[in-house]
């Protein structure tokens, strides 16, 4: 218990210190933010016409303030694969990811199957297909051509895999 007493001032200064730390990270924020907006109010001033207030060159500043921050956004899945594609089209050899690929060890069809076309095919009546089996997708793809004009037009080829395999039918095991 001794030891725990002795250890909370330090515990208080270690959050009062944070605190303050995370306070002067917010007001650096907060001041480049105001510069730019004190900027942009300058700017105004100087080039705006002479019937506009101040408190609507204020109000027009805020507003392309928050319209800047809003277009800082971090980049989605697609902007995030196109990056990846551009950094590795130029390699030699590349293989990259067409479609997601997986493999899922076990699933389970709610809608069934049409065992019809299997009996035909493998000339049994008794095959009964599973709800439940094991499912993978292999989808790739890798660059023909590559910037063929100004607009950055690539040509790929793909090939795409997806394979349903019924892995615990152990009526279609024949030994």
């Amino acid at each position: 218990m001794n030891s725990i007493s002795n250890s909370k001032p330090y515990l208080v200064l270690f959050l009062n210190l944070s605190g303050i730390l995370l306070l002067a990270i917010s007001n650096i924020n907060v001041a480049k933010a105001s510069s730019t907006v004190n900027e942009c109010i300058l700017q105004e001033m100087k080039s705006g016409s002479d019937e506009v207030t101040l408190g609507q060159i204020r109000r027009i500043c805020k507003n392309e303030e928050s319209i800047n921050r809003k277009q800082k956004h971090s980049p989605g899945v697609v902007e995030k694969k196109f990056q990846s594609d551009d950094q590795n089209i130029l390699r030699p050899n590349t293989l990259m990811s067409h479609m997601p690929n997986y493999f899922l060890a076990a699933v389970h069809n709610t809608s069934g199957f049409n065992n019809k076309h299997f009996r035909e095919i493998f000339n049994d009546p008794s095959i009964d297909l599973d709800d439940t089996e094991s499912q993978f997708q292999l989808s790739v793809k890798f660059p023909v051509a590559v910037n063929l004009s100004d607009e950055k037009i690539d040509i790929f080829a793909a090939y795409s895999n997806r394979s349903f395999w019924q892995v615990y039918n152990l009526s279609l095991i024949h030994i």
